[in-house]
């Protein structure tokens, strides 16, 4: 939505970035989110760390189901050495 109200890959680039590092550092065993999103998964997951953590990844994935002619990378596993 933010995306479509302002276009500005700026703004795509921080949603995807903060969502691919979510899913690649934040998660333990049992796919549980915490509070760090840059990694690692420190304990506890809350009801708050891990409802913030979907929201994130929710909104990224509004801006992955759309056409990619904009060049930005929406991978959600992009390796770490990129």
């Amino acid at each position: 939505m933010l995306q479509e109200t302002a276009p500005d890959n700026n703004y795509l680039a921080f949603i995807t970035t903060n969502a691919r590092s979510i899913w690649n550092n934040n998660r333990n065993e049992d796919n549980q989110l915490g509070i760090n999103w840059a990694g690692p998964f420190m304990p506890p997951a809350t009801a708050g760390t891990h409802s913030s953590a979907m929201d994130a990844l929710g909104h990224a994935t509004e801006e992955w189901t759309k056409p990619m002619a904009d060049g930005i990378d929406r991978s959600l596993t992009r390796s770490k050495q990129q």
